[in-house]
């Protein structure tokens, strides 16, 4: 009776390693890449919001009215980066 306890003990314990070995290395690439994209895209924001920033502080007045240029200047932005999301 005791050999089979042990018996069945080294099977979960292998059963536990076997899913751990499994899964544990690519969620912890899946979070690694995910922030990394995280960072990405919020960077990219920050530097469009600058783009912005400065049309609208070079005409407070009018700048609403430059949609085609605001335009233009974020896909200026966009075609000089490597990121295939801003080739579509």
């Amino acid at each position: 009776m005791d050999n089979k306890n042990t018996l069945s003990v080294i099977t979960y314990l292998a059963l536990a390693i076997g899913f751990a070995i499994t899964t544990v290395p690519p969620a912890l690439l899946f979070v690694s890449d995910f922030r990394h994209e995280q960072a990405t895209v919020n960077i990219e924001a920050e530097i469009n919001a600058r783009i912005v920033a400065q049309l609208i502080h070079a005409n407070p007045e009018l700048w609403v009215f430059e949609t085609l240029r605001l335009e233009e200047l974020l896909a200026r932005r966009s075609q000089h980066s490597d990121n295939p999301i801003h080739r579509t």
